[in-house]
């Protein structure tokens, strides 16, 4: 690769990476919840796509102001993607790292409530029943 050609991939990743950490870095995710990648069922019907995905709402202590992150299949927006979680686990000599996806297509957040209402249970009693029954 020619010099002026590598100088340009450092500035487009570093101008990517400044992005990042100001849209990302210092912030408090608030809530986590699976959505529609389409709001309005119409626009699900004309696009095609049905699926449900992740959304972080975020917190800035600094501007006091809240951002949503989705997490999405390409570049172009064209669905929802997983995500995947790597930490750390473990102490001294049995630490090690693990990881978990976070899927696409879970329950609709508003359809979650809306079921959870129905079934006469709020997430808490959900919890306690799902720990009756390990």
């Amino acid at each position: 690769m020619e010099k002026k050609q590598e100088i340009e991939n450092l500035e487009r990743t570093e101008s990517w990476l400044m992005l990042a950490e100001k849209l990302l870095c210092n912030k408090v995710i608030h809530r986590v919840k699976w959505q529609y990648w389409y709001a309005d069922s119409e626009d699900r019907e004309e696009w095609g796509v049905h699926s449900t995905g992740l959304v972080l709402d975020i917190f800035d202590p600094e501007t006091e102001k809240y951002s949503t992150v989705y997490v999405s299949q390409d570049d172009e927006q064209n669905g929802p993607g997983a995500l995947v979680v790597q930490y750390e686990k473990g102490n001294g000599k049995q630490k090690h790292m693990e990881q978990k996806t976070l899927p696409v297509n879970v329950d609709d957040y508003d359809e979650y409530s809306k079921n959870l209402k129905e079934a006469g249970k709020n997430r808490w009693q959900l919890r306690a029943h799902m720990d009756d029954n390990k």
